[in-house]
């Protein structure tokens, strides 16, 4: 049996945009909770944790940012688009 794969797809660069805007928030909500846990000793598995879910989040920026648009056909439109990142997060 063959499985289909589908491309991921947005209808225009607004649509592409307002995801990872949405995606951005919450990377800095996780790094901000990861700050937070970084003064108490006790929590430094929570710091740990946010730390890692901003990382995988910013990993699904980058994949939104390669999305094509329905209809576009060659490059040229996606102009615009910066790869965002990872400066803030700490080890």
């Amino acid at each position: 049996m063959a499985v289909e794969i589908k491309l991921p797809r947005v209808k225009t660069h607004e649509q592409r945009k307002q995801w990872i805007d949405l995606l951005e928030t919450v990377v800095q909500y996780h790094l901000d909770m990861a700050e937070n846990f970084k003064i108490a000793e006790e929590d430094a598995n929570m710091h740990k944790i946010h730390t890692g879910w901003a990382q995988s989040i910013l990993e699904a920026i980058w994949l939104v940012q390669m999305w094509e648009i329905d209809g576009e056909a060659d490059l040229e439109e996606n102009e615009g688009f910066e790869m965002v990142l990872p400066t803030d997060l700490e080890e």
